[in-house]
Parts: structure tokens; sequence; C-alpha cells
């Protein structure tokens, strides 16, 4: 039995799943969800990582409440063929003594960076607390 559309011509199941098809994302070369999801749990400085960084986590060691920390370095490594766009937005975060938002004490420079494909770009990272006594993560 064929189903009939609303102008009473024939509809195969073929045309259907071609016409679904058509809205749907382009699919990535593994289409597996376990691999997917393995791939997010991966360290972001993994080596098998396709967009890497140098380090998983930065330390700042003591900083003074208001004070800027020394810089530090981050490399992104780009394995693509491509370039991609980086843009690094901080929100806002909330100040726990005064249950205000406050400007994120992180703050990487350059802001914004396109990284040529198989390259690398270094990125400054400073950190100024805005709390006595805290531990940000």
């Amino acid at each position: 039995m064929v189903a009939k559309d609303i102008d009473g011509m024939e509809d195969s199941l073929m045309d259907s799943a071609m016409d679904v098809d058509l809205h749907l994302e382009i699919p990535i070369d593994d289409p597996n969800q376990v691999v997917l999801h393995k791939e997010m749990l991966h360290d972001s400085s993994a080596k098998m990582r396709d967009i890497r960084l140098s380090e998983n986590s930065i330390n700042f060691n003591f900083t003074e409440n208001g004070r800027l920390s020394e810089s530090r370095q981050l490399t992104l490594e780009n394995k693509f063929n491509f370039p991609i766009k980086v843009d690094w937005t901080l929100l806002p975060v909330l100040n726990k003594t005064t249950n205000q938002f406050v400007k994120n004490p992180f703050k990487v420079l350059p802001a914004q960076q396109e990284i040529s494909p198989n390259s690398n770009f270094i990125f400054n990272v400073d950190f100024a607390p805005y709390e006595p006594d805290s531990y940000f993560f």
C-alpha cells in the first residue's frame, strides 16, 4: 500500500526520507554517539584532539585581591585543514559577598583570533581576583 500526500500523489517512504534529510545537519565522519561523547571527555590538551590547548588548567599561584597576576601563555593548535575563528567570551560572574554580577576575573588576549589551518596561536591569559581568600576555577 502506497501513502498519498495532500494532492493525492503517491508518496513513497524513500521520498519522505529524502525530504527529512534535506533539513538535517551534514553528518560527521563517524556519527556514532559513543564516539562523539567520548571525544567530549578527552582532556583539552590530549594529542588526539583536532583543536588542542597546551594546558588543561592554568595555575596563577597566589594573586592578591584587586591585583593583576603575571600573564600566562596558552597555545591553541588547529589541526584542521581549514581556518578556525576563536572568540573568548567570558561571562560575568556572581560575587558571593555582594550578590552582584562583576566582570570576569580572567582575561584572554586577543579576545578574538582566526587561526590558520595546521598552525598554532599563543594567547595571553591574565587573572585579577575580585574576592580575597577564594579559589577560582
